[in-house]
């Protein structure tokens, strides 16, 4: 399933706070001949991708996934190893307890 849509805007705001009220977030594109406009937005759009002046590229290095209910985690890149690995923190010593700690 695939949703576009296109709309127009006034203001910067306006447009992020349409696109952040949407309960999916997978992928978005922000088209402007304003470089720095398309950071900004692009870093305000909860978004899996964000495409800056073009549309569905993807690169093996990239990481890819959705936010809110367009899934979580990531798959492609470094971020996929996330998924298969836990981090633990064990702390001890032969005696059983640190004297310092009762």
């Amino acid at each position: 399933v695939s949703t576009q849509s296109t709309w127009g805007f006034r203001t910067e705001d306006e447009a992020v706070n349409a696109a952040n009220a949407s309960r999916f977030g997978l992928g978005a594109a922000v088209m402007s001949g304003d470089a720095q406009r398309c950071d900004r937005v692009a870093r305000a759009l909860e978004s899996g991708t964000v495409w800056q002046n073009c549309s569905n590229a993807a690169f093996t290095a990239m990481p890819f996934g959705g936010m809110k209910q367009s899934g979580f985690g990531r798959e492609l890149g470094r971020w996929v190893l996330e998924e298969y690995i836990s981090i633990k923190g064990v702390v001890g010593t032969e005696a059983g307890c640190f004297h310092w700690f009762h």
